[in-house]
């Protein structure tokens, strides 16, 4: 049996993560998280605002460095970027504690970095 699979996948440019590392100093855009092992970073992403799926480019104005926590909170949804990069926190949202500190203590916070200003969001919450 023969398959003929093909598959759409957009190249990912190797630099990109780096360079939206060090825009933003290596610490998360939310909470500042900056833990290192020696001069490696520890537990800090970068995440594209508008995903590569969605066409988003490999570019700094596209990128998010952010810990592993919020990573994943922004992938799934649970936190966005308003029009004028403030974080929104997703009203599903709850617990209380770490969760309290971690989430809503950065709810409407801006985000920005030397190299963004202001940017039109595809991951924003309304």
């Amino acid at each position: 049996m023969d398959f003929d699979i093909r598959t759409s996948l957009r190249q990912r440019d190797p630099g990109f993560r780096q360079m939206v590392l060090r825009a933003y100093n290596y610490q998360c855009a939310i909470c500042g998280f900056n833990m290192r092992h020696g001069n490696a970073p520890i537990a800090l992403e970068v995440a594209h605002i508008r995903w590569k799926q969605h066409h988003g480019p490999c570019e700094i104005p596209n990128g998010l460095a952010l810990c592993a926590i919020h990573h994943k909170a922004f992938d799934r949804g649970s936190i966005g970027l308003d029009e004028n990069m403030r974080v929104v926190v997703s009203g599903a949202i709850n617990s209380g504690g770490v969760v309290q500190r971690l989430f809503w203590d950065f709810a409407v916070k801006a985000i920005g970095c030397a190299h963004v200003k202001k940017r039109s969001c595809a991951n924003s919450i309304t």
